[in-house]
Order: structure tokens, then sequence, then C-alpha cells
């Protein structure tokens, strides 16, 4: 019997950032990241975030992060086949 293909995940994790809001001098962000594979890292501003709650193809998140009024905030992922998220989600800080 001839050896089955093996699945080949060759898409990248895409980020939603579902808040953002500030506590003293940080800023709290948090979101939500999919894939259909393991999502190994979410980053905001270069900064490793925390992931709260993690399930197959699914991952909850969150970090704080010091930045000032009208600054971008830069959510992205990377899964476990190695794909890097190519547009990660942005959003301003605004008042």
């Amino acid at each position: 019997f001839p050896e089955l293909l093996k699945v080949v995940d060759g898409l990248p994790p895409v980020t939603v950032i579902t808040s953002v809001r500030r506590r003293g001098g940080k800023v709290i962000v948090s979101g939500t990241t999919h894939d259909d594979g393991d999502i190994v890292s979410v980053q905001v501003n270069g900064q490793d975030a925390t992931l709260v709650a993690v399930t197959d193809g699914v991952v909850d998140w969150r970090t704080e992060i010091t930045v000032k009024t009208g600054a971008v905030i830069t959510a992205t992922a990377r899964d476990k086949s190695g794909n890097q998220e190519q547009t990660p989600h942005r959003v301003i800080l605004s008042k």
C-alpha cells in the first residue's frame, strides 16, 4: 500500500487584537490567534505575549506594554511549522 501524503501546514496564523486598555503607566493588550496548526508564539510590538488559553488552533493571549498615546500597537504570531503572520493586526492607541 502506498504511503499516505503528509499534511503540510502552509498557512500562517491570523491574529486579532480584541482589547486595549490603560492601567497606570502600562497598556494591557489582549487578543486571539487562529491557525490550522499549533501556535507557538504571539508578539505585541516585539514583546512576547502570555498565552492564557490554548486549544487546538486557537490561542487567547495578553501582555502589558509601555507606549504613548498615538502609538501603533502591532500583534503578530508564528505557528509550529514556522509560518509567520504576514499581515499583523495593528491598532492606534487613542486617549
